[in-house]
């Protein structure tokens, strides 16, 4: 049987890319992983620019000016059709990124196709004919040559990277201890994960018990969290408890990845074993998404921040003048992965009063209210300072609202109103909320408040763009003047 967190390591390919370190360079995989969906997006971005500024050029030099207009939208055409062309052969997996040479025929072949096809039509539509091919053979020229010498550039800066092990795709796998897999057996797991991720896998086993208590899967997901896993696996049968899988799950749900579950097929013959997988829950947010989102928090953060800096120095002067004590309010917070993160309020409370641990709610014309924040509750402007944990990467624009540690519905911890409470916190809390603009700002009083919160937040999850992004923001004031549910 294999001990807790046993790694195998299987390398996808013919190639082992562990193979391209050098010799006297010791390994680190651990040394700090990187996102290969952002490498893969920049390398999209950089060859899209590349190509249609040679092919611009290219058009200018064999065309002049009088067809700018036709060129331009051939140029922009043919440039979406050669990034789709690429995605397509696989030259943007991280094989053919870390080893360009064997991918090139494709890669010139498809930039070929497609520069040599505009020219037809274009010669067709309106340009000299002898120009415009001499156009689409420059355009092609150029852009396979720019092409395979910023893809070696990159090569030479990725292969040790790769080598190292930094984008690896990290995957946990839990089984009950009664069905601990061979080495063999896991292996072949692995592997198949490899091929399915188009990267290599780094598993690490995990049998559990039959029994699931509170503390055992609190160590687990310490133990997950430790690991900073990418995936987890659970790897079942068609006979085993439904119940065992569903509790699993529960207790995991919190973490931003997805969670699959691997059944082995069965054998037949000499054949080796094979696993079909299932998707029981889906990675909240996509990897561009997450940049997406990422960058439109720190804009939309910097732009307020510049805009209300003079309504920030008026209500620290207003709060420093009216009782002693700290401007800002720390306190301690349930945050994105269950973290703890500590958010940034103006103090709105005599200081000798604050509830750093939100024991109790805070009620209409709480005498531990100052006249100042009062005011500043009533308008949300006490939150103004959480754009700073924004920027701090703990917080995002838009988010369920992070909740103190003792915060309470109803007289009962919020984990106890809702079974499925942390589910909230697989991305980033928010300033503010698509439940905050739907009337349910301020006290959760009751604990059908909280349930009405979560579903919201959950709704929010499940169908989140930066489009609703957007919307929040914009509601966000508008709700503020309407709702007097804060105090």
């Amino acid at each position: 049987m294999m001990k807790l967190g046993t790694e195998v390591t299987v390398t996808s390919g013919d190639r082992s890319r562990r193979a391209e370190i050098a010799a006297d360079t010791p390994p680190r995989r651990y040394s700090r992983k990187l996102s290969f969906d952002l490498l893969a997006l920049s390398a999209v971005g950089i060859e899209a620019a590349l190509i249609t500024t040679s092919g611009m050029l290219a058009g200018f030099a064999a065309l002049g000016p009088s067809h700018h207009g036709l060129l331009s939208l051939a140029v922009l055409l043919g440039t979406m059709l050669i990034g789709t062309g690429l995605h397509a052969a696989g030259a943007y997996s991280l094989d053919a990124l870390a080893h360009p040479g064997s991918r090139l025929v494709k890669v010139g072949a498809v930039i070929a196709a497609v520069c040599l096809t505009l020219a037809l039509v274009v010669a067709t539509l309106a340009a000299p004919r002898a120009s415009t091919w001499l156009w689409g053979g420059a355009w092609m020229a150029a852009g396979v040559a720019i092409v395979a010498v910023a893809r070696a550039v990159l090569a030479r800066v990725l292969r040790p990277w790769v080598a190292f092990g930094r984008f690896d795709q990290r995957i946990a796998v839990i089984a009950p201890l009664c069905r601990c897999p061979q080495h063999r057996a896991l292996a072949i797991l692995c592997r198949e994960l490899s091929a399915q991720q188009k990267r290599n896998c780094v598993t690490s086993f995990h049998p559990m018990a039959a029994e699931l208590s509170d503390d055992v899967l609190a160590q687990l997901a310490a133990k997950l969290r430790e690991e900073e896993i990418d995936e987890v696996v659970i790897l079942g049968s068609p006979n085993d408890d439904q119940e065992w899988i569903r509790t699993l799950v529960k207790g995991l749900e919190v973490f931003p990845v997805r969670f699959s579950l691997a059944v082995q097929r069965p054998v037949l013959a000499d054949d080796e074993a094979r696993y079909a997988s299932l998707v029981l829950v889906e990675q909240p947010l996509s990897a561009s998404e997450r940049i997406a989102k990422r960058g439109f928090d720190i804009v939309v953060s910097l732009v307020a921040l510049t805009l209300l800096a003079p309504l920030i120095a008026a209500v620290a002067l207003a709060i420093k003048l009216e009782s002693r004590g700290p401007v800002l309010f720390r306190q301690q917070r349930y945050g994105f992965n269950k973290q703890i993160i500590e958010v940034l309020k103006f103090r709105s409370m005599y200081a000798d009063m604050s509830d750093q641990l939100a024991d109790s709610l805070t009620l209409r014309n709480d005498p531990r209210v100052t006249r100042v924040g009062a005011f500043i509750r009533k308008w949300s402007l006490d939150e103004l300072p959480q754009f700073l944990n924004v920027l701090r990467g703990d917080m995002a624009i838009v988010g369920p609202r992070p909740h103190p540690l003792n915060a309470k519905a109803g007289g009962s911890l919020y984990e106890d109103v809702v079974e499925n409470f942390y589910t909230r916190y697989r991305v980033r809390p928010g300033i503010t909320g698509w439940a905050q603009v739907n009337g349910l700002r301020g006290n959760t009083e009751t604990k059908e408040h909280l349930i009405r919160r979560v579903q919201y937040d959950l709704f929010y999850i499940r169908h989140w763009s930066l489009w609703l992004d957007l919307k929040i923001v914009l509601l966000t004031p508008l709700t503020s003047l309407l709702d007097d549910n804060a105090y």
